[in-house]
């Protein structure tokens, strides 16, 4: 155990040991408080040096941001000037470009129209000229066959006559003489009517077919001059949608159109055909006592000519007009009192 001595000398020795901590820590805080002084005046050197070089940088950015603002704004007023100055010349050029496109479209059209007036004038005027050729010709033709038959007739009349008086010596040999020669002037007076009547139809024929050549030409030079004008204008259109482009609008495209349907050139049917298709497209029409005394008198006709006649024999004969003359024929052949056999009818 230990004595009072020794616990003197334990307690002295650390209340030393406490007193030179103590001495520690009083030169630590003296240490940290001295550091933490220092450390608080470097801080407020950086803050005041951080308040300074922001402020100046501010100034800078501020100072750079109105030089910048400036010489913007100077470029701005430079571009809107030549931006100005370029979009008038192009204005100007685009209205001078499509005032010579108008005035030079406007030509052409009226060009293209005086061509076609002058062509219409030429054609009616060729056109009447056929006519009046192929009229002549069928009043000639017309002439000639009524003054060869009303010859034919008073031939056969004289020789009827002739005949019928020397019948009183041999009756028999007389009668079969006559009617010889009776069939011998009929199948003359037939085939020169046919003769005839073929001859006509066939320079009917050929006028249409010169007439419907001459028709495809003009047709053909109407396809040319719109193609043309088709070009022109399609020229123009690209001419307009580069000018857009250039100034930045919008490109109107043209819409596609279609191509202009060919012009065919009916060929001129025959005269053979012609009245085929006028009996077989004719509308029986509503009996009316005129119609039925016609229909008759055309019946009887029919009757008096065992070799058959044409339509446009039966026209002549009547005086009437085609498509009349077709309704007739119609009607007598749906009550079977009339047949075709090729272009000749006859009654039944």
């Amino acid at each position: 155990m230990p004595n009072r001595a020794e616990m003197k000398g334990l307690a002295q020795e650390i209340i030393r040991s406490y007193d030179d901590r103590m001495a520690d820590l009083a030169h630590i805080q003296g240490t940290v408080e001295a550091g933490r002084e220092a450390t608080q005046r470097d801080l407020k050197e950086i803050h005041a040096s951080r308040t300074a070089t922001g402020q100046q940088l501010r100034n800078n950015l501020a100072r750079g941001a109105a030089e910048l603002r400036d010489g913007s704004r100077a470029d701005l007023n430079r571009l809107g000037s030549a931006r100005s100055s370029m979009g008038k010349k192009l204005q100007a050029d685009l209205a001078k470009g499509a005032a010579d496109l108008r005035r030079d479209t406007t030509a052409t059209i009226t060009g293209f129209h005086q061509a076609r007036a002058a062509m219409g004038r030429e054609l009616a005027k060729h056109l009447a000229q056929v006519v009046a050729d192929i009229a002549r010709e069928v009043a000639a033709h017309r002439r000639q066959t009524g003054a060869w038959l009303r010859d034919t007739h008073r031939v056969r009349a004289a020789s009827g006559k002739e005949m019928k008086a020397q019948l009183a010596g041999d009756a028999a040999q007389r009668r079969s003489n006559v009617e010889a020669t009776l069939k011998s002037l009929d199948q003359a007076h037939n085939d020169m009517a046919r003769e005839m009547r073929d001859h006509l139809a066939k320079n009917v024929a050929h006028r249409k077919d010169e007439v419907s050549t001459m028709l495809g030409g003009f047709q053909a030079e109407l396809h040319e001059v719109r193609a043309a004008l088709d070009g022109g204008l399609d020229e123009w259109l690209k001419m307009a949608a580069t000018l857009a482009a250039k100034r930045g609008a919008p490109v109107v495209e043209k819409a596609p159109t279609a191509a202009p349907s060919p012009v065919a050139v009916r060929p001129v049917p025959s005269e053979a055909v012609a009245e085929e298709e006028a009996v077989s497209r004719a509308e029986v029409a509503e009996v009316t006592p005129e119609l039925a005394a016609l229909r008759e008198r055309v019946f009887e006709y029919l009757a008096n000519n065992p070799d058959g006649a044409r339509l446009v024999e039966l026209e002549q004969e009547f005086t009437m007009a085609r498509i009349q003359m077709a309704r007739v024929i119609r009607t007598l052949m749906d009550e079977n009192r009339v047949q075709k056999r090729g272009l000749l009818y006859f009654a039944t």
